[in-house]
């Protein structure tokens, strides 16, 4: 489980969509996707299919040399990064 929900949000507010619009590509209702904001968890593949409603693309990938978890938003390549440290 991840813990992004309002991060998603602010991404979503930062596109320029609303609640009902994501919703309605997702097949969800605007209260599922509130839910999916405010949650403190989620799972990874609800989290990758809200970020492609958003034009965005999730990058996962391992780091074992023990630098923080981050996640970011490349201007050119637009994409969220979660390092996943072990």
């Amino acid at each position: 489980m991840i813990h992004y929900g309002h991060k998603l949000k602010d991404l979503r507010i930062e596109k320029g969509f609303t609640q009902a619009e994501v919703a309605g590509t997702l097949g969800l209702t605007q209260h599922r996707v509130s839910d999916i904001e405010s949650a403190e968890n989620m799972t990874l593949d609800t989290f990758e299919k809200y970020l492609a409603v958003l034009g965005l693309r999730l990058i996962v990938e391992s780091d074992s040399s023990g630098s923080e978890c981050g996640n970011f938003l490349s201007e050119k390549s637009p994409a969220i990064l979660l390092t996943l440290n072990y």
